[in-house]
């Protein structure tokens, strides 16, 4: 190994066989000088000491000049030493009180929120829900929801009586539509009455009741009738034209709201509308009209037609070019509701807390999880390692420390040496 390569540990190793050897010649040389005694002591203790300090840290790496005893401890303790290391990261590091202490020195609702607020982030939003949307409808069956909808339809309309379609029927008209009925029916009731049919109708109508009256009477009134007819004194079509104008007059004064016809009119028609409900016949009808209504209507191919042309409207997989009015109506009604839920989640004070008490709840779980992430993740990274990175990782964090102590090997036994060649000396002079 060059010199250059060589760390102050390895070059005080050496300086200190050197020494040894250099004292041990000056000792051979001069064998009664007490400095040469002296400098042989202490060099030894430093030799000594610096070599067992350097056996102790080769041995936590490796096995030191292929000595087999407790040496190599940090390969043959891998799996403790990984341990060791796991529950160190996870405890220390990731501690369940250091994770949660973390997480509530942040504002994680705002820091969503101001994430929220930018448009790309916005726009990946809704195009994920669309996407949601889209996956939901291709699962959908079209033709099994059809037939259970249809089904409903028909029982809800069935469940209806007629009490309560009438009800509703007033109340709507109540609601300022019988104005429009009304008038709708005075205008046709109008445009049937000044047709020349109708006067022709009332005057043989008319004809037709005087038939009836004196086909019962005596030969008197007969006789009476036919001289009053001879005479023109009665005139069916001048009395039909003056039924008829009679007839357009109250028709126009019916239009009139505020008119006493107009008011009785709707009057009795309400007071009959009520009383149609509790009718036994009309009831009858009701329920055979609703019956052969329902089954005349195809209600199965109906919502069939319609739910496959939404679902597959909404369907994922259509590419991005494809635009319908339903799906940019969808696409416009995802952008719209993710706005207002983010008006919400700020200005909502119940929302806002309950937002935060699940960004905190996903945040410690998510701590908690990644604290047990953790101890597998050193457990799995350092079981990949070979021993020879194993040892250069462990031996590059503490390498300054653990060459100070095979230094301080050499260094405290040249002290100790020293120390030790003194108290012999002066126990040797004393005994003598």
């Amino acid at each position: 190994m060059p010199w250059s390569e060589w760390n102050k540990a390895d070059k005080t190793l050496l300086f200190a066989a050197v020494l040894f050897v250099f004292t041990l010649c000056l000792y051979l040389s001069f064998p009664g000088s007490v400095f040469a005694r002296c400098a042989l002591f202490c060099a030894e203790a430093a030799l000594v000491g610096g070599v067992a300090d350097w056996f102790a840290v080769t041995a936590l790496f490796e096995k030191p000049l292929g000595f087999p005893w407790h040496t190599a401890l940090l390969p043959r303790r891998r799996a403790e030493f990984m341990d060791a290391a796991a529950k160190l990261v996870q405890r220390e590091f990731f501690s369940r009180r250091e994770l949660f202490g973390l997480a509530e020195r942040y504002d994680w609702k705002g820091l969503l929120l101001r994430q929220l607020e930018d448009d790309k982030v916005r726009n990946s939003l809704c195009t994920a829900v669309r996407g949601m949307i889209g996956d939901a409808a291709k699962n959908v069956d079209a033709a099994e929801q059809s037939r259970e909808l249809a089904a409903r339809i028909r029982h809800a309309i069935l469940s209806v009586p007629l009490q309560r379609v009438l009800d509703g029927l007033a109340a709507w008209l109540q609601n300022g539509n019988d104005k429009r009925l009304f008038g709708a029916a005075v205008s046709y009731l109008r445009t049937l009455t000044e047709r020349p049919e109708t006067k022709t109708y009332l005057a043989e109508l008319f004809a037709r009741i005087r038939e009836e009256k004196l086909a019962g009477a005596g030969f008197l009134l007969n006789l009476l009738a036919g001289f009053a007819s001879a005479m023109n004194v009665i005139n069916f079509d001048d009395l039909a034209e003056c039924a008829q104008q009679e007839a357009l007059r109250m028709l126009d004064e019916a239009e009139c709201e505020d008119s006493e016809i107009g008011r009785r009119l709707r009057e009795t028609f309400y007071d009959r509308l009520a009383a149609l409900g509790q009718d036994a016949k009309a009831q009858e009808a009701f329920a055979a009209l609703r019956g052969e209504l329902l089954h005349a209507i195809p209600l199965e191919d109906m919502i069939g037609k319609g739910m496959a042309g939404v679902v597959g409207t909404l369907r994922s997989d259509l590419p991005a070019t494809t635009e319908t009015g339903l799906r940019a109506t969808t696409d416009e009604l995802v952008k719209s509701e993710v706005s207002r839920w983010l008006s919400l989640f700020r200005t909502d004070g119940a929302i806002g807390a309950t937002l935060d008490a699940l960004i905190e709840d996903a945040v410690r779980r998510s701590a908690l999880q990644a604290q047990i992430m953790s101890a597998s993740i050193v457990r799995e990274v350092l079981g990949n390692m070979t021993d020879e990175k194993l040892n250069a990782i462990v031996y590059e964090k503490v390498e300054p420390d653990l060459l100070w102590i095979r230094m301080n090997g050499s260094i405290v036994g040249a002290a100790v040496g020293l120390a030790l060649f003194i108290l012999t000396t002066a126990v040797r002079e004393l005994a003598q």
